[in-house]
């Protein structure tokens, strides 16, 4: 069923238009394009399905194939992670997802290119197990999701910057026949972790899967849908957007779900909407051939893009600076790019009343753990792991930062087991903690 699914996504429609604060743009080529990743205003890459990658630095206004010759040959793409213009993974499979059952062989794998697609390096393979989305959460962590494999889903996790993937030791168990599907994984910060299911049985409940404590333990929701949660993306800890036929969005993190008013797909075996957030209150969805914005996380709407690409299969933005840029992509190769000034969220910023040092979580914690501060003003920032004796071991922020709530991740694989002290210096203001590293 999922590679019906699949194929009845991809189903071509041609295109043509253009309209205020929209370009259409041509890939080079007639591959399908799966997905689209917005990296900034400038940079871009694009997935067909047959693993061909594409690539701008303009904009959109040159796109430039950089495929990876003979290692992505013969492959079968259903996902795009890209950081930089240089760094980019894709992952997918190596049978024909036009099929409709997987060869007894059936792999999935990751590519990897730190070079602008000129060369690209196999960094995570494994029999069964598609792996259906990426996600770097910062510069040297990243997560994946897979399909489940021996009752359990496909987690799996890099602390190098991608060059190595392991699956990690808490995935959830699998609840019926339920599998994954490219653009169902969302992220915020290094402790929220969110994934969608497509249910195969009858009387099966589609599920959203979340962790709030970088996939320790995770728990399972309920979304009142037919088939499956097609695309999700969250723009902070408790605001989020997911799609199937129709639009939904959340306020607590995904436990419950409200509509959002937008119309439906159709009929859903036709089309999927599909949707992407790129900052504190700016939420798009396209629906069918058009293209929504949202300027309050999802509460009203507007029609951005009044579109004629034919119905749009992927959407991606970006926030930078004062500016958003994204693209969404159509059935075929076609593709339409939007640039624009943002939404402007000073009004919904809460800046923290004073400055403070949270509890690190989990604590005791082994190996990694998360501590969250928060700042009053803009000042230097400077937070440090020491030992008991008062040894820096650790310097995990030293730069000037502006108002407001961050989290910073700390690794202690290379330290002994007992207790250490974490100290937050802010202009004036000083604190520190304990915490306890348990081997």
């Amino acid at each position: 069923m999922k590679a019906l699914l699949f194929a009845l996504l991809l189903t071509a429609i041609q295109a043509n238009a253009q309209q205020s604060g929209w370009q259409v743009q041509q890939l080079p080529g007639s591959d399908t394009v799966i997905q689209v990743k917005a990296v900034d205003s400038r940079i871009a890459w694009a997935l067909g399905v047959h693993a061909t990658v594409f690539r701008t630095t303009d904009g959109g206004t040159t796109w430039k194939s950089v495929g990876g010759g003979s290692a992505l040959t013969g492959r079968f793409g259903l996902c795009i992670e890209a950081t930089s213009d240089s760094i980019a993974f894709v992952g997918g499979v190596n049978w024909d997802v036009f099929t409709s059952t997987p060869p007894p062989n059936d792999s999935t794998f990751i590519w990897h290119t730190t070079d602008a697609g000129g060369t690209w390096s196999l960094v995570f393979t494994q029999l069964h197990g598609a792996i259906d989305e990426v996600r770097m959460i910062t510069a040297t962590e990243g997560i994946g999701l897979g399909d489940p494999v021996g009752g359990k889903w496909v987690i799996i996790r890099t602390t190098d910057s991608g060059l190595t993937w392991s699956r990690i030791a808490s995935e959830p168990v699998q609840v019926g026949s339920e599998i994954g599907l490219f653009r169902s994984l969302s992220t915020y910060g290094p402790r929220h972790i969110w994934f969608g299911t497509l249910v195969l049985g009858t009387n099966e409940t589609v599920g959203l899967y979340r962790s709030t404590d970088a996939g320790l333990t995770w728990s399972r929701a309920t979304i009142a849908f037919v088939y499956g949660v097609f695309s999700l993306s969250f723009s902070d800890s408790l605001h989020g957007l997911c799609s199937e036929n129709s639009v939904a969005r959340t306020t607590d993190g995904g436990v419950t779900w409200i509509p959002t008013g937008l119309p439906d797909g159709g009929d859903f075996l036709n089309w999927f909407p599909t949707v992407s957030v790129c900052g504190g209150r700016d939420f798009w969805a396209a629906v069918d051939a058009d293209v929504y914005r949202s300027t309050d996380k999802g509460v009203t709407w507007s029609l951005s893009y009044p579109g004629s690409l034919g119905g749009l299969s992927y959407c991606s933005f970006a926030e930078v600076g004062d500016s958003v840029a994204g693209w969404v992509t159509s059935v075929g190769s076609g593709v339409a790019a939007y640039h624009g000034p943002s939404t402007d969220v000073s009004g919904e910023q809460q800046i923290p009343g004073a400055f403070a040092l949270g509890q690190n979580y989990p604590n005791p914690f082994n190996p990694t753990t998360v501590i969250s501060y928060q700042l009053s003003a803009v000042t230097n920032v400077r937070l440090v792991v020491c030992d008991l004796l008062g040894r820096e071991v650790a310097v995990l922020v030293n730069e000037r930062k502006a108002p407001g709530n961050y989290e910073v991740r700390f690794d202690g694989a290379g330290l002994a087991s007992g207790v250490y002290l974490y100290r937050l210096t802010a202009g004036d203001f000083v604190q520190t903690h304990k915490m306890i590293l348990v081997r």
